[in-house]
């Protein structure tokens, strides 16, 4: 495109120039959706976010690596307090806790740290999308459209690791992209390995990325068998380095490589039968009568609702152009040669999870996770169409103007209402001490019976227990192991989120009440 490329030229100046101007018009946009977006999301927000900035203000604070809600799906320990890591990996709430010591404690500070590092978003997209494809305009579409996506601009500027996800895999892409670019020697894969398995460090499935890469490696056609192998070695031992720290922290927080797998397998294939029996370590025998069907069972679902999410939780016309980039053919290289990676990271993303954990694998989650990939696919797609076919300019900023405009026009991702409690009286008496802003004056030591354990906790900087979901004999296990002080009892449906008691509890309701009064004070 002749015509583009001295307009574009003539316009703007040199190549670094561009490179400059588009960096920091990228970062502008950004930081005019991100820091509006910030500033409008009161209360805790959804219990991921909750969770990450309890335990990490936890940090901060000196208390230590503790998580203070009890979620006994995966096996109820003897005390409510115990290390985190058992279930979300600990890499960012060392992270976010860090930056919490310098820049605040509030979920305000939290929210404003995590709103600044999402400036960094779109300059990882424009850089990789550079690297895939080295021209300018290209990659800040890319970043355009990352910018703009309604999916992305709350769980952005949240303690919700989705963010730190989306930083690490594209740091991680960028670094083998451009050993790839300059033919560096193969050794360098080793840190190529170490950025790759970061993400392992954020989320479950953050080994995705480094099997997208490993992939490619293996299914690359223009290097030999032992050279393949050899590269993969190389790969291994950069991912064995960066998984070593978190190896040391498991075996000295839980006493091995990694915590409670047999609980963790349990949890995930059977999590809508009986929390309460599998958090309480069930015979093996159990597990393969129960947990196997349901695997099989949900599979099928799974896929196809993580593919339709592409379509309805994305917006259309970005996951066809997404898909339309996976195999395009660049020119003047064999198919897939430079998407690749791209591509078995959106397919693995979609695939693994699906069918390793149907039961716990989120829609939702897939779009966080492959969004800013999209983006680079979607353009790449666009510059295939639009290659030799629009050379007036006009031409080709109404078609930029156009994938543009289909592409924001999304369905937004759910967000959770923020748990803002506004205390009532409607199934008990409240505490008598109430604070000055009308809360309950409740201290660190105190244990709370919720369904919403983790809000609760990050509000009102208490220990909670979750509600069992398995009957009023599972509820007085519980209540008769752990004592706790008060029971938060949520009134009326998930729409009047709002309104709450706080019932004190001494432990007699339990005996005195039958069952039905349970379930119709809980439910």
């Amino acid at each position: 495109m002749p015509d583009v490329s001295r307009s574009i030229r003539s316009l703007l100046g040199s190549p670094r120039r561009q490179i400059v101007l588009a960096l920091v018009s990228l970062i502008i946009l950004q930081a005019s959706v991100c820091f509006p977006a910030a500033s409008g999301l009161p209360g805790v927000g959804n219990y991921d976010t909750a969770y990450y900035y309890a335990v990490a203000r936890n940090l901060a604070d000196g208390r230590g690596a503790i998580d203070t809600v009890l979620w006994h799906f995966l096996g109820p320990p003897e005390t409510v307090v115990r290390p985190i890591g058992d279930y979300w990996p600990p890499g960012w709430p060392f992270l976010l806790a860090a930056l919490m010591r310098v820049f605040g404690h509030s979920m305000m500070a939290a929210i404003g740290i995590c709103a600044t590092l999402s400036l960094l978003l779109p300059v990882l997209v424009f850089w990789l999308a550079y690297l895939v494809r080295p021209q300018t305009w290209l990659a800040w579409l890319a970043g355009v459209l990352v910018i703009f996506q309604n999916s992305l601009h709350q769980t952005n500027v949240t303690p919700d690791v989705s963010l730190a996800y989306a930083l690490v895999t594209l740091l991680g892409f960028c670094a083998y992209m451009e050993h790839r670019r300059r033919g560096a020697p193969d050794k360098w894969l080793i840190l190529v390995g170490a950025l790759m398995t970061l993400p392992f460090w954020m989320r479950g499935e953050g080994f995705i990325p480094f099997g997208a890469i490993t992939l490619t490696v293996l299914l690359s056609g223009d290097i030999s068998w032992r050279r393949r192998a050899i590269r993969i070695g190389w790969l291994l031992l950069g991912s064995a380095c960066c998984q070593l720290p978190l190896w040391l922290y498991n075996l000295f927080a839980f006493g091995g490589l990694t915590p409670e797998p047999r609980s963790m397998v349990l949890f995930f294939t059977d999590i809508p039968s009986d929390l309460y029996m599998f958090g309480s370590n069930p015979s093996f025998a159990t597990w393969w009568g129960q947990g196997i069907p349901v695997i099989l069972d949900n599979i099928g679902d799974r896929l196809y609702e993580n593919a339709f999410a592409f379509f309805k939780q994305n917006p259309w016309a970005l996951g066809g152009f997404a898909i339309v980039g996976m195999i395009r053919k660049v020119d003047g290289e064999p198919r897939f040669a430079t998407t690749l990676p791209l591509t078995m990271f959106v397919v693995l993303s979609w695939l693994v999870p699906a069918i390793l954990v149907p039961n716990g694998a989120s829609a939702d989650r897939l779009v966080l996770n492959t969004t800013p990939i999209q983006c680079i696919l979607a353009v790449i797609a666009f510059d295939g169409l639009v290659r030799g076919r629009c050379r007036p300019p006009v031409l080709l900023l109404i078609g930029a103007l156009f994938l543009f405009t289909c592409t924001v026009v999304s369905w937004p991702l759910r967000i959770e209402n923020p748990l803002d409690l506004n205390w009532q009286s409607r199934f008990g008496p409240i505490p008598a001490h109430l604070l000055p802003d009308g809360r309950p004056a409740l201290g660190p030591d105190d244990l709370v019976l919720t369904r919403d354990p983790w809000q609760v906790a990050a509000l009102l900087d208490v220990r909670t227990v979750m509600v069992p979901f398995d009957g009023p004999q599972a509820m007085r296990d519980v209540i008769d192991h752990y004592r706790p002080r008060y029971l938060l009892a949520r009134r009326g449906s998930w729409v009047d989120r709002n309104r709450v008691s706080l019932v004190s509890l001494d432990h007699r309701p339990v005996a005195q009440a039958g069952d039905a009064v349970w379930y119709e004070l809980l439910y």
